[in-house]
C-alpha cells in the first residue's frame, strides 16, 4: 500500500523525510553519527571506488537482461564499465579496464543458465522495484522505502515469487558473511513489504542472494545463488530492529561508532569529530 503524504499526516524524521531506506537504516546502525553527517546535515565526500562502481555496472546489466532477455545485457554492462574506468583515474588497486571487462563478459554470458538452472520456466516479474510501504509503527506511521533489484515468478517451483538481490563479489562469500544476520536484513524486510505492497503470502515468496563473483578458476561458476529462510518469526525480529532505530532517530542523539571508522568516507576529515552529537 502506497502511502500519499496528502492523505495521511506522516511524521517526519530529523532527515526531512517522514521515509526511511534501507540504506539509511543500515547507516544509524553502524554508526548514527554518520547518519547525522549523511542525511541531516546532508554532507558528502565523493571517492573513486571501483568495486561499487562494476557493482553497478552489473546491475544494470542484470536490469536490462531482466528486460530483454537478450546480448543487449552484456553490451551495456560492458559500456558501462568502460565509462567508469575512463573516469576512473584515480582509482587504487583497480585491475587494468581488460581484465574487468572480461570478468563482467563472464558473468553475462553465465547469466541465462544461471537463471534456467536455479528456476526452471522462471519469468521476469520486475527490475529496481520501487517499495514505498507503510511501517505503522505505534500510531505514528513512516514509510519504508527500498528498490528490489529483481523479482521472477516460478510457476514450477515450491516458491512462486523470488525476490533476489545481487552482490558483486571478488571471491564470493564465505561462511561467516553467509550466516550474517544483518546482511540478510535487507531481504527479510523486502519480502514483508512486498508482501504486504502485493497481498501475496509470505510463503509464495522465496528469498535469496546472487553473488556474482569476479575472480574463478575458468569454467567455474561465476553467479552463486545463496537461499535465506525468511518466515514469520525473522521478520518481526527484524522489524523490532527497524522500530528501535525509528524510536533512536527521533531521540535526536547520535553516537560515534569508533568500529566503522575504516569504512566511513568521514573519517579522518573535519567532519567528524567527538564522540557524540545531537541531531
Amino acid at each position: 500500500m502506497v502511502i500519499e503524504k496528502e492523505k495521511r499526516k506522516l511524521e517526519v524524521l530529523p532527515s526531512g523525510k517522514f521515509h526511511i531506506s534501507f540504506s539509511e537504516l543500515t547507516t544509524w546502525i553502524n554508526c548514527s553519527y554518520r547518519y547525522v553527517l549523511s542525511y541531516v546535515q546532508k554532507l558528502s565526500i565523493w571517492r573513486d571506488n571501483h568495486y561499487a562502481d562494476f557493482g553497478t555496472a552489473i546491475h544494470k546489466g542484470l536490469e536490462t537482461f531482466l528486460e530483454t532477455r537478450s546480448a543487449v545485457s552484456v553490451i551495456v554492462a560492458l559500456n558501462l564499465i568502460r565509462f567508469f574506468w575512463d573516469i576512473g583515474e584515480k582509482y587504487e588497486d583497480a585491475v587494468p579496464l581488460k581484465t574487468a571487462l572480461e570478468q563482467g563478459k563472464i558473468i553475462f554470458q553465465q547469466l541465462p543458465d544461471f537463471f534456467e538452472k536455479n528456476f526452471p520456466g522462471w519469468k521476469p516479474v520486475a527490475a529496481e522495484e520501487f517499495l514505498f510501504e507503510e511501517i505503522d509503527e505505534e500510531g505514528h506511521p513512516h514509510v519504508f522505502k527500498g528498490f528490489i533489484d529483481c523479482v521472477i515468478s516460478t510457476p514450477n517451483g515450491r516458491k512462486k515469487y523470488w525476490i533476489l538481490d545481487a552482490k558483486t563479489s571478488m571471491n564470493g562469500w564465505f561462511r561467516d558473511k553467509r550466516r550474517d544476520e544483518k546482511l540478510h536484513r535487507q531481504l527479510v524486510l523486502y519480502k514483508h513489504f512486498w508482501s504486504q505492497k502485493h497481498n501475496i503470502p509470505l510463503n509464495e515468496i522465496g528469498t535469496a542472494f546472487m553473488i556474482f563473483k569476479r575472480n574463478g578458476k575458468p569454467g567455474a561458476d561465476r553467479i552463486e545463488l545463496i537461499k535465506i529462510s525468511v518466515g514469520p518469526k525473522t521478520i518481526e525480529k527484524h522489524l523490532r530492529v527497524l522500530h528501535k532505530a525509528l524510536t533512536g532517530i527521533k531521540k535526536k542523539t547520535a553516537y560515534k561508532n569508533r568500529s566503522e571508522c575504516k569504512f566511513c568516507e568521514f573519517a579522518n576529515t573535519d567532519k567528524c569529530k567527538g564522540y557524540v552529537d545531537t541531531l
